[in-house]
């Protein structure tokens, strides 16, 4: 097994994998270390980087267990994660005008983490932003 830091030749600084999560360098990375193979770099950046998204969605799935755990078990009548969430929707989607392409993202979301918390959305912020477009007719 080779070391986590390399050196491609003379003139170039060595990689330190362990402290990148840029998929074009792990993927050059291979490509050099493992010539045998003559592995497609295109194909080896895309390998690499669902990888290390998939890292990231255990972990987040992972943070997100536990974040329940811990409501669930130790919430106790506790509203300030709730009132948080309430906030963050009023700080992020509030005041988006309705045609901003961020709005029912952001806002699908946070009405998702009030649900978690044991909160009602449309009694806590009003009308979704789908509830707010059919009202209008559909018109953003």
């Amino acid at each position: 097994m080779t070391d986590s830091m390399t050196t491609p030749d003379e003139q170039t600084p060595p990689v330190n994998l362990h402290e990148t999560t840029d998929a074009a360098i792990w993927a050059a990375e291979f490509c050099r270390i493992f010539p045998e193979y003559n592995a497609d770099e295109g194909n080896m950046i895309g390998w690499f980087a669902n990888a290390m998204m998939a890292q990231s969605d255990a972990e987040h799935r992972a943070a997100m267990r536990d974040t329940k755990a811990q409501m669930s078990s130790g919430n106790n009548g506790n509203r300030e994660p709730l009132m948080w969430a309430v906030e963050k929707w009023r700080d992020e989607v509030q005041n988006r005008p309705l045609q901003n392409v961020h709005r029912r993202t952001l806002d699908d979301t946070w009405r998702t983490v009030m649900l978690e918390f044991g909160g009602d959305p449309d009694n806590l912020v009003g009308p979704s932003h789908d509830d707010l477009l059919a009202a209008r007719g559909g018109k953003a």
